[in-house]
Order: structure tokens, then sequence, then C-alpha cells
């Protein structure tokens, strides 16, 4: 049976687990009022002017890789293990992301030119380009300044930051809409509304570290080597969940890709989802690594079981509440966004255990070895989405997707079958039977009126979760520590 043995600090206790509810809390509200941006945009631009809009945010979040150079992750782990000084590592991070963030403007612009689109896509893009540096949902000129806080679980901080800046959009872009502003014009609040929390972060950041003025050059190529194959990893996968909207805008229109997008942005914030699972498994993957291959699969085998089971009763319930869920967000204009929002919700079930694999092969040192699911990825959802849009339009997209998302986690399969024991009944039988049993559940309850059932089937789950023997008894104890804070050493 495991046994937790880390001593606990009270004090870094009670930190950590502050950190863990508020970083929690402030998602979800974040979440709802980006939701609601997606919102209010979709009805109001109608499924065109919504087409473009998505197109040039896709457009834009390729060149903001390049200034996110993976180096978001590095900045935390050294930070946290305090091999450089706090104060060299944010000089040198500034500089090195803040020409990065000057060269991705100037890239993101000059590419919108050379490619010739048209006059109002092109101040589109040429106007979200701006938030590359200031935006908390790219990884760049921002994030150098949030590495602190999230190094030393004060991660309340920027979150109460962001959560300020989406208030502040919501509002903003309702108070546009309902004053019948253009599409540039709520691109401009789009990038305006950041600068509050961009401005906070930077202050109470610098309160607490005095950025130098002297440039340690070690430390400049250590942290351009060490960032460079989270970077590369990140170029592909950032290709790889992209390419499907640039073909279907590019083969089917800007309406087609509005009714897609209303699709997607409902899937992809999701990834929190694994994203809080595969932050609470790392730490413990990560040691039982080096102390216990019997602790390591257990926590391996949870870490799937866990990933998989949400995801697989979020596509059940997508594919019994698809049409009622469009036609009360964006309204009968989209309706034709139903069966791509079933298929991608399918498809996040391997999305979620690719995401989940590829940080278990970097708590085993091994996350070069994610590379090939991401160039997997890349090749068939660009492949796909050639053949399937030009036949099926937003549903060819989301098949293309799916196909890549399950060919991208079969390569990790692969990869990680020789460093962890996959269990094939938690991988494949227990979800396939746990996902019949939700059917035929959702089946009887879909004759119940609208919240009825909805409440009802969301409680269901949790019960069905709880009670169906899914977590063995190793699995319950390892499950608690992913939710008991342990020591953490103090800056």
């Amino acid at each position: 049976m495991l046994v937790d043995e880390t001593p606990p600090s009270a004090r870094n206790s009670r930190r950590a687990a502050t950190n863990s509810a508020s970083v929690f809390f402030a998602q979800l509200l974040s979440l709802g009022t980006s939701l609601g941006v997606t919102i209010l945009m979709a009805r109001y631009l109608g499924r065109d002017g919504f087409g473009l809009f998505s197109y040039a945010l896709v457009f834009v979040n390729i060149f903001a890789m390049l200034a996110d150079f993976g180096m978001q992750t590095i900045l935390v782990r050294e930070m946290a293990r305090s091999r450089w000084k706090p104060a060299e590592l944010l000089t040198g991070a500034v500089v090195i992301k803040g020409s990065l963030s000057l060269l991705a403007i100037a890239l993101t612009i000059s590419a919108a030119w050379t490619i010739g689109y048209p006059h109002k896509l092109f101040v589109v893009i040429a106007i979200l380009a701006f938030s590359i540096p200031v935006s908390f949902k790219f990884y760049t000129f921002r994030a150098i300044f949030e590495s602190h806080f999230n190094a030393t679980l004060r991660m309340q901080v920027p979150m109460l930051f962001q959560l300020l800046d989406s208030l502040l959009l919501f509002g903003t872009i309702a108070a546009l809409v309902y004053h019948h502003a253009g599409l540039e014009t709520l691109v401009m609040a789009y990038v305006l509304c950041n600068l509050p929390g961009f401005f906070l972060t930077i202050y109470v950041a610098t309160r607490r570290i005095k950025i130098r003025r002297t440039l340690d050059k070690k430390l400049i190529a250590f942290l351009l080597k060490e960032s460079l194959p989270l970077w590369i990893y990140t170029i592909l996968m950032t290709l790889a969940v992209s390419v499907d909207s640039f073909l279907l805008r590019d083969l089917q229109g800007e309406a087609a890709l509005g009714i897609y997008s209303a699709a997607l942005r409902l899937t992809s914030p999701l990834l929190f989802i694994p994203q809080g699972i595969a932050a609470s498994l790392l730490p413990l993957l990560s040691r039982y690594h080096q102390e216990s291959q019997g602790k390591k699969a257990i926590a391996f085998n949870l870490g799937m079981k866990i990933t998989l089971l949400p995801a697989v009763a979020l596509a059940v319930a997508a594919t019994f509440l698809g049409a009622e869920l469009i036609q009360l967000l964006y309204s009968e204009a989209y309706s034709d966004s139903v069966e791509p929002l079933i298929i991608l919700m399918w498809s996040q079930a391997f999305f979620f255990l690719g995401y989940f694999f590829t940080n278990a092969l970097t708590s085993a040192n091994l996350q070069q070895m994610a590379y090939p699911a991401a160039a997997a990825m890349l090749l068939s959802n660009g492949a796909g989405g050639w053949i399937l849009i030009q036949k099926l339009g937003p549903n060819g997209a989301a098949i293309a997707k799916f196909i890549s998302h399950f060919v991208g986690f079969l390569v990790l399969v692969i990869s990680t079958r020789k460093t962890f024991s996959l269990d094939w009944s938690q991988l494949v039988f227990k979800p396939i039977r746990y996902g019949l049993f939700l059917v035929i559940i959702f089946a009887i309850l879909k004759h119940l009126h609208g919240n009825i059932f909805f409440v009802g089937a969301v409680g269901f789950l949790f019960m069905i979760t709880l009670a169906w023997g899914v977590l063995n008894r190793d699995e319950r104890a390892l499950f608690s520590m992913m939710f008991r804070p342990t020591s953490v050493k103090s800056p």
C-alpha cells in the first residue's frame, strides 16, 4: 500500500493549498468569462465575421510560439531549484523574450502582408499581433514575470490579474456589442484589455525581484540551450492543432471556419483537465521513477484512468446535449456546429491521454520521445484535413483532428510502453464499459426536461465514478496524495 513519506511544512502546506485552490478557482472564472466573450462575438459577428476573427487568432498564435521559445517551464524549474539567482534569471529572460516578442510582432505583420490577405483580415491580424507580449494567453513576455509566482507557489497573484483582464474584456466586449461596434474596434479591445493585468504583474514582480543592468552571458546561453527542445515540440504541436483551421478557411471560406471555430472554442479550453492532473502527478512520477518501479506503475495507470474517464464522460454528454448546447450558446445560426462539436469532444479523449503521456515521459527525462508523436499529428492532420475538408467541410476538419489525436496517442503508447507498465484493462476495457454504461443512463435521463436532465446526468456521473470501483485501494491512496500539499522551499 502506498504511504506518503514526504514530511510537510505547515507554512508551505498552507501556501500550496492556497495556491492550488486559487489557481483552480481563477481558471474556472477565466474560462467562464472567455466563453462569454466567445459567445458574444460569435453571435454578433455571424459565421463569416467570427471565422475571420478565429483565423486571425490562429495565425497570430503561430508566431507567438517564436516569442515563447519554450522558456516558461525552464524558468519555473530554475527558480524553484535556486541554481541561479532570481534577478539573474529574470534579467536574462527579459532580454531574450523581449527581443523575441518584438521579432514575433514584426514577423506576424510582415507575413500577413506578404501573403496578401484581404485588407480587413490584415488589419485584424496586425492589431492582434500586439497582444503577443501582453496577453496571459501566450507564454511570452508577460509570462516571465509570472514565473516567480509560479515557482514560489504564489500563483494567486498573477491569476488575480488574469481574472481582472478577463472580466474587463467581457464587460468591454458586451458594451461594444451593445453599441454596434465594428470588428476592428472589438479586436482593439481584445488587445487593450490585457494591459492592466500586464502592468500590474510587472509592477508586483519587480518589487520582489529587481532587474539587473548587467547580463550573464553563460545564463543566456543556458536558457537558450535548455529551452530549445521544448520550443521545437511546442512549434510542432501548435502547427499540428492549427493546420485544420488554415485548410478549412482556404478550402471552404470563413463561414465554414466560423462554424468549426464555434465547436472548437468549446472543446479546447477543456485542456485544463489533463493539465491539472499532470501537474499533480508529475512530482510523484518523477520521484517514483528513481525510487520504485511498482509505485511508478500505479501512479501512471492512475493518471491514465482519471485523465480518460472525464474525457469519455464529456464526450457522451456532448453526444446527447450537443444540439441543445449549441442552440443555447450560439443560436440556430450555428446548428451546423453540432456534429463537429461531438467529433471534437470524442477526439479529446486521445488528446487528454497524449498530454498526460507527454508529461510522464518528461518525468523520466525522456521528453524528446514526444517529438515523433507531434510530427505524426501534424502530418496526419494536414493530409487528412486536405482530403476530408474538401468533401465534408467543417465535419471533415473535425474528423481529421480526431484522426491526428488518435495517431499521436498511438505513437506515444509505443514510446512509453518500455518505460511505463501499461495496464490495458485501464486503458481500453474499463473506459469502454464505463462509456457504454453512461450512454444507457444518458439515454434514459434524456427524456427528462432540460435542466433536470443536466443536473441528474452530472450528479449520476460523480456517483458512478466514486462508487463503481473505478479506483482500487492503492490508487485511492495515491489519489489522496495528489491533493495533499508537500513542503516547498521558500525563496
